[in-house]
C-alpha cells in the first residue's frame, strides 16, 4: 500500500515537473522584452524583465530567474507559486487599459472547470498533460464551461493568452 504522504509528494514533483516542460519552452519567446510575472499564493506578484541570455529553470522545489548571463539567480519555492504569466513587448501602442485576468473554478474537479475573465470575442486555451502532451485546444465563448470528464485523474495545466493555471482532476 502507497503511504499517502509520499503519493503527495509524488504527485507534487508531477505538477512542477509538468510546469517545467512548459516552462522549459521559454527561452524560445524570450527576447529584450519579455517579462516573467509570478503570483504567490499570497497574492503578492513579482516581475522580471528577462534577456536574450536569461534563463528560467527548476529543481525539485525552487524557481530559479536568470535575468540575463551575469545576473545572480533570484530564487521562488515552488510551493509558493499560483501562477505564471509570460508577456512579450511587441513594440505596438496599447491600451492603457489592464488586459483580461483570467481564474479558473473549481479546483481540484471532477468534470467541469469554469474560466472567468472571458473577453467578448473569446479566447483558445490549452489544456497540458503532467507528461507536457497538450490534451486539448479549444475555443471558448464567455459563458462556456469547460468539459474535463474525458481526461484521466492528475494533475494538469491550462494556458490561456500566456496566463498558465495548474489544476487537478479527479
Amino acid at each position: 500500500m502507497i503511504n499517502p504522504e509520499h503519493y503527495k509528494y509524488i504527485m507534487k514533483k508531477r505538477i512542477f515537473l509538468g510546469i517545467l516542460l512548459f516552462v522549459s519552452f521559454l527561452p524560445i519567446f524570450c527576447s529584450e522584452n519579455t517579462t516573467l510575472t509570478v503570483l504567490l499564493k499570497n497574492n503578492e506578484e513579482k516581475s522580471y524583465s528577462i534577456t536574450n541570455s536569461g534563463k528560467i529553470y527548476f529543481d525539485d522545489i525552487n524557481l530559479y530567474i536568470q535575468q540575463n548571463q551575469s545576473d545572480i539567480s533570484s530564487i521562488i519555492q515552488l510551493s509558493l507559486i499560483r501562477k505564471i504569466l509570460v508577456t512579450k513587448e511587441t513594440g505596438l501602442a496599447e491600451n492603457a487599459e489592464e488586459t483580461n485576468k483570467y481564474s479558473i473554478y473549481p479546483n481540484p474537479t471532477q468534470d467541469y472547470l469554469y474560466l472567468s475573465g472571458i473577453p467578448e470575442n473569446g479566447c483558445v486555451f490549452h489544456i497540458i498533460s503532467i507528461s507536457g502532451q497538450i490534451s486539448c485546444i479549444k475555443h471558448i465563448s464567455e459563458g462556456e464551461i469547460i468539459d474535463v470528464r474525458e481526461l484521466n485523474p492528475g494533475f494538469y495545466l491550462l494556458q490561456v493568452d500566456g496566463e498558465c493555471f495548474k489544476f487537478i482532476k479527479q
